[in-house]
């Protein structure tokens, strides 16, 4: 984890003539958890420790939706922290086929997990909120995607969740044209990068200063 201390603020002040508490801002940089992250199947296969996945693939019915999940871990977020912003920067790496005219956008789900890392239960799972506008990405450009998340850090801190978890997914799937139904590229599948500074979550918070 890198923290930098960019700034100090002066907070508010008691009466009385006593000295004003100091506050400074960090910015701390959360590699995304590697072993937690993967890759959920609609048919039930899983795949942690992963590059999340975001797509169709060929199946007998046609084509399985694939999601992708990215797990951060907050441990080193103190508890009197006040997240001033967040933003999930992503690296996406080279698709396979043509991903993006089966779902339109990859959209993120801020999810609370059903189980540890990548479970099937998050397949479906009720999430806490959806984040459509803007999405994560729109097309297949192998670049870093970044995505604002700050309230749903905040809201992660505050219910003590000890990780922010989202899944990656297809704003919505072309069943004309994604998995048997392209007879070009049976497997459509966008890819977001987990190894070691692909993905990360870059917050800056704002905590007490120390007294020099």
């Amino acid at each position: 984890v890198l923290a930098l201390s960019l700034t100090l603020l002066a907070g508010c002040g008691g009466g009385g003539g006593g000295e004003e508490q100091q506050f400074e801002e960090q910015t701390v940089i959360l590699p995304v958890e590697r072993a937690l992250s993967g890759f959920i199947s609609e048919n039930g296969f899983t795949s942690q420790d992963n590059d999340a996945f975001v797509g169709t693939i060929p199946d007998i019915g046609g084509f399985l939706e694939e999601r992708g999940i990215l797990t951060f871990d907050l441990s080193a977020i103190p508890e009197d922290a006040t997240i001033v912003s967040a933003e999930l920067r992503t690296l996406q790496g080279t698709a396979t086929g043509t991903p993006y005219d089966q779902v339109g956008r990859v959209i993120v789900d801020h999810i609370a997990g059903l189980a540890p890392g990548v479970d099937f239960a998050d397949f479906n799972s009720q999430p806490l909120a959806v984040i459509t506008v803007p999405p994560l990405s729109e097309d297949a450009v192998e670049e870093i995607k970044t995505l604002d998340v700050t309230s749903r850090v905040a809201a992660d801190m505050a219910a003590n969740r000890g990780e922010s978890k989202f899944r990656l997914r297809g704003q919505a799937i072309d069943p004309a044209t994604a998995g048997n139904n392209d007879p070009i590229d049976p497997v459509d599948l966008a890819r977001f990068l987990t190894d070691t500074g692909e993905t990360v979550l870059e917050i800056v918070i704002e905590v007490p200063a120390e007294d020099s």
